[in-house]
């Protein structure tokens, strides 16, 4: 779970998301979402600045944005598979989890994948899709291991 979730609706032609918050570039700490699709850095923003972010195209109007936050743990940095043939197992390099217990996000193309109807969970490094990913695809994994942040 996220320690701190904020909502924002940008101006059209616009490209950066101002907080009122900081947080640590590059680390994994944030995790959004725009129109209800997961976004990565850097191929959909980056993360230039401890008080903003920076969309790599133009929001449109009625664009809605979610930035959850997360504390900064290395289990917390997403590992991001962008495939070049059909794959239907993932082994993770440095993400490591307990089967059974929820302990991954996987997203595939920016929608959410769930444990049993989705992928089945192999051992604490490897899981397989049920549905092949296909090339050109991205696979996103990240721990849901986190601990509680003070200044938020």
């Amino acid at each position: 779970m996220p320690n701190a979730q904020y909502f924002y609706n940008p101006a059209g032609g616009s490209t950066r998301i101002n907080f009122n918050f900081t947080y640590a570039p590059n680390t994994g700490q944030l995790f959004v979402l725009k129109n209800g699709s997961h976004v990565v850095v850097p191929y959909d923003y980056v993360e230039p600045d401890p008080a903003y972010i920076d969309f790599t195209s133009s929001f449109i109007t009625g664009d809605k944005v979610i930035v959850q936050v997360f504390t900064v743990i290395p289990a917390n940095k997403p590992e991001i598979f962008n495939l070049a043939a059909l794959t239907t197992r993932i082994n993770l390099a440095n993400i490591t989890y307990t089967l059974g217990r929820y302990e991954l996000e996987v997203t595939k193309n920016g929608l959410m994948l769930f444990v049993d109807s989705d992928y089945t969970e192999i051992s604490n490094k490897i899981f397989d899709l049920k549905n092949p990913a296909l090339p050109g695809d991205r696979v996103v994994v990240r721990s849901l291991k986190a601990s509680p942040i003070s200044n938020l």
